[in-house]
């Protein structure tokens, strides 16, 4: 049987990330990938989110989706609908966000912030967001096949 192997290249710097599995691929070199292009190239998503202006007003909206009392982000054991609740002056940053850097900022002032906890997990995965959104328009993932 022919091994596989996974690699996705970095948009910026050309560094590859590679693995022999698909599960290994999805759960661990994702990730590393994902960590990367946040610590070392902040200022290309930043860039990025600039030069496509719609895609930054789409991400924007969707960040302000969660925080408008309508989405339910889950559900208690009884029912009830449990939303996220955040500060309305962190509200307001997110609404008048012009760039990436002011919206990650406001997005990290929420999960900093005494909110209920699952507000604090939805700001982190909306800040995760904003950068898989990016990758996924920018990074290819290729499959090749292997000698074995």
């Amino acid at each position: 049987m022919r091994s596989r192997i996974y690699r996705i290249i970095c948009p910026v710097c050309g560094q590859a990330f590679t693995s022999n599995t698909k599960l290994e691929f999805e759960m661990q070199v994702l990730r590393k990938f994902h960590e990367h292009v946040v610590v070392e190239h902040r200022d290309w998503i930043n860039s990025w989110y600039n030069e496509n202006r719609k895609n930054f007003r789409y991400v924007k909206r969707e960040c302000l989706k969660p925080f408008k009392n309508s989405l339910p982000i889950g559900y208690w054991l009884n029912g009830r609908a449990i939303f996220a609740e955040a500060p309305l002056n962190i509200v307001d940053k997110i609404r008048r966000a012009s760039s990436y850097y002011e919206l990650d900022e406001a997005l990290e002032q929420i999960e900093r912030s005494n909110a209920f906890f699952a507000t604090k997990l939805q700001a982190r995965i909306l800040r995760e967001w904003l950068v898989s959104y990016v990758l996924k328009k920018e990074a290819k993932i290729t499959v090749e096949m292997g000698r074995g």
